[in-house]
């Protein structure tokens, strides 16, 4: 009779009891994200020059330093960084994994442990149980990565997300339930075959094993190639970083923006490592699957005994694809998913080492090297009767086959391992300076300027300022092609012939390159030397100016005549771009493509602005409507008289016919500036006046008369705006 099965639903004491373990889970998880935050602070301080991250220190600060732990142990858990408010679009998911393990073990050792103090009656009340806490600690955790977002006048910074939900909910009730599953039994299902666990137990070993390997000498690695900054962001992200290297050294690429990146694209460095790493771990996996297997040849003779390590080297090349992935703004780069068969390549040539180099390799390891390898799962069942186990010597052809198989491995492995370092080395020989030279010329014909001085750097100060992309997006006369015609080398150095069009005397340029020696061990990377082919032009910087527009776009320039680096074309420089009453005429000078002594900007006369123009015209208007406005002949501080005919007059009015006008020829660009009329104005004034000349009773008769107006003006600066004082002749 087959016994009932015993299912219990769990109280809601225990229901509460259950959320304790990931509860304290996530403690740890905060604890280690703190760490990790430590790194990332210090990051940000040596990117700072040295600045101390505590100073000036303000609630503003105070709040995000309280807060990101929260947001980094948020990312860990499935949470994308974004912001709350519509002012950064972008969002960030790169899960910081060594929080995720430390969470995900916690958790199982914390629900382990308290499965042993009350133990459930059944799998599914430790499912339920399992469950329950994994819903209330991602609600928990969703609500506390919101609440404690970093948030800085109006902007907010969290982790909080569906994503941080579902992830902390899936990995919390996985992690659950194995802790608790564990003291009921092996973690490993029942309906899982043997041989199945063993694979499983051994590739992820292989991972882990990996991982740790490989992230203190990428970080190392890193910290020389790139610095002391890019170091310790690789240490906080080191297994993602350690994943994508598994993928890159088993023969796998990393994937973004559409383009893979190999093996071979990051150096001699990488490339020797990583594929002498993978091949020494792939020996010791092989050794290890056949301590653990045992010599049960009926079991080794059943094709189904070769398919165990594909399956799960497949299945561990999903999750290195899924777990080394990372995303800004909707675009993620990831190991490419094709990683999937070729590590079950790789579980195949695993499975044959194990049969054939393995016995004798592992003849040769220590014994306590033997018996660590030989631990495999836990409760796990033989697959064969005890008696069947008896060990059958190898008759001489087996032992022949064997030997032949041996060296075959031996060998395949050995010119294996020997491709993909000339693989390497090939690809970073690559680099030869035509082909960098033309990167530098793609890039200055793209208009990318960024990558044009990455190629060919100059001057890091202010004397680079037109080397932009929008100063040299409207410049004119610009590179649109080429045609490299010659390079020469001689030793470090060499000279690179091009015929670049759309510049005028295009044909023949040179320009120079140089081998940086950073991968000289191996081969030799090249630069663009001495500014390649940007030029030198002198833009002189009047005492008057206050700035300088370049192509329109305003730059940083120190006073005085000055030397600026351009790329080959066209600019316009004016320098009272940021003055509102002063301009130039646009004159563009040549940049040119052929290294020549001296190129001199064209810069004319400034000239008064319409802006200052209309501020003088609205003065003058202003001054005569006040003079028209006058009831005397001759009014003071105006520029009308008329003689007026008799001995009294009365009823004087004055009408502006015409105005004057000024000339600026005079002008050049300093203030106070005197300026003359070049055109009288006119004015009619009519009048009544006493035709009796005091003879008998008064005559009074009405008279007109002109009157010519001539005009002086002084314009003067005040405090910025311009102020306009009038006078007559």
């Amino acid at each position: 009779m087959v016994p009932p099965t015993l299912t219990t639903i769990p109280t809601a004491r225990a229901v509460l009891r259950s959320c304790v373990a990931p509860l304290l889970g996530y403690a740890l998880a905060l604890l280690s994200a703190v760490g990790l935050m430590i790194l990332l602070v210090l990051a940000f301080a040596i990117e700072g020059n040295g600045s101390d991250p505590t100073g000036a220190v303000d609630t503003d600060a105070v709040r995000t330093l309280v807060g990101m732990p929260f947001q980094v142990a948020g990312m860990a858990l499935g949470g994308s960084l974004g912001a709350g408010s519509g002012a950064f679009g972008l969002s960030l998911f790169a899960p910081p994994l060594l929080v995720t393990a430390v969470f995900g073990y916690a958790v199982l050792r914390f629900s382990r442990s308290a499965e042993r103090t009350r133990p459930s009656a059944s799998t599914t009340e430790r499912a339920l149980l399992a469950l329950s806490g994994a819903a209330v600690t991602a609600v928990v955790v969703t609500a506390l990565t919101w609440l404690l977002a970093m948030r800085s006048d109006e902007e907010t910074i969290h982790a909080a997300s569906v994503g941080l939900f579902f992830g902390t909910l899936v990995l919390t009730a996985a992690a659950g339930l194995a802790g608790r599953q564990a003291v009921h039994g092996s973690l490993w299902p029942s309906y899982l075959p043997v041989e199945g666990r063993r694979a499983a137990h051994l590739v992820g070993q292989h991972l882990v094993v990996w991982v740790a390997l490989l992230v203190p000498v990428a970080t190392v690695w890193i910290l020389v190639d790139s610095g002391a900054p890019e170091a310790l962001y690789a240490l906080v992200w080191g297994p993602t970083v350690a994943l994508a290297g598994f993928a890159l050294g088993h023969g796998g690429a990393v994937t973004s923006f559409g383009e893979s990146e190999f093996l071979w694209d990051l150096g001699w460095f990488a490339g020797l490592v990583l594929p002498v790493l993978a091949v020494l771990l792939a020996l010791l996996a092989a050794v290890a699957w056949h301590l653990r297997r045992g010599p049960d040849r009926a079991w080794l003779a059943a094709p189904g005994s070769w398919l165990a390590l594909p399956v799960a080297y497949a299945g561990a090349g999903l999750v290195v694809c899924l777990l080394s992935t990372v995303g800004l703004g909707g675009v993620t780069a990831h190991s490419a998913y094709w990683l999937i068969p070729v590590l079950a390549v790789w579980g195949a040539v695993i499975e044959a080492l194990s049969r054939f180099a393995a016995p004798a390799l592992g003849r040769a390891l220590p014994e306590p090297v033997r018996r660590r390898l030989a631990r495999g799962p836990a409760e796990v069942v033989a697959t064969a009767p005890a008696a069947s186990g008896v060990r059958i010597p190898m008759s001489p052809p087996d032992q022949a086959r064997a030997r032949r198989a041996l060296v075959g491995v031996g060998v395949v492995g050995g010119i294996g391992l020997l491709g993909v370092v000339a693989v390497s080395i090939v690809g970073a020989t690559a680099f030869d300076p035509q082909q960098r030279a033309e990167e530098y010329l793609d890039a200055i014909v793209a208009g990318d300027v960024d990558t044009v001085l990455a190629l060919a750097p100059v001057h890091d100060d202010r004397t680079g300022v037109l080397l932009t992309d929008e100063v040299y997006a409207k410049a004119e006369d610009r590179i649109t092609g080429y045609e490299i015609t010659d390079v020469t080398t001689d030793g470090n150095e060499a000279v690179v012939t091009v015929d670049l069009e759309g510049v005028p005397d295009g044909e023949g340029v040179t320009f120079q390159m140089r081998s940086d020696g950073r991968r000289a061990v191996l081969f030799r990377d090249w630069e663009v030397d001495a500014g390649g082919l940007a030029r030198q032009v002198t833009v002189p910087i009047p005492a008057s100016s206050t700035g300088l527009r370049a192509n329109g776009v305003t730059v940083d320039v120190p006073g005085g005549d000055i030397d600026l680096w351009a790329l080959p074309g066209a600019y316009s420089f004016d320098p009272y771009g940021d003055n509102p009453w002063l301009e130039a005429a646009v004159t563009r000078t040549t940049v040119p493509a052929a290294e020549v002594w001296g190129t001199y900007a064209e810069i004319d006369d400034p000239q008064p602005s319409s802006a200052l123009r209309d501020r003088v015209d609205t003065a003058l208007s202003a001054w005569l409507d006040g003079c028209m406005a006058a009831t005397t002949l001759s009014p003071p501080d105006c520029p009308q008289d008329a003689y007026g005919s008799g001995d009294e007059q009365r009823k004087v009015t004055w009408r502006l016919a015409s105005a004057p006008t000024f000339s600026w020829s005079g002008f050049d660009g300093t203030f106070p500036a005197e300026l003359s009329s070049d055109e009288a104005g006119e004015a009619v004034v009519s009048y009544e006046y006493d035709a009796s000349y005091g003879f008998g009773a008064a005559d009074w008769t009405t008279e007109s008369d002109e009157d010519s107006l001539y005009v002086n003006a002084t314009v003067d600066l005040v405090g910025g705006e311009p102020r306009v004082t009038f006078s007559s002749y």
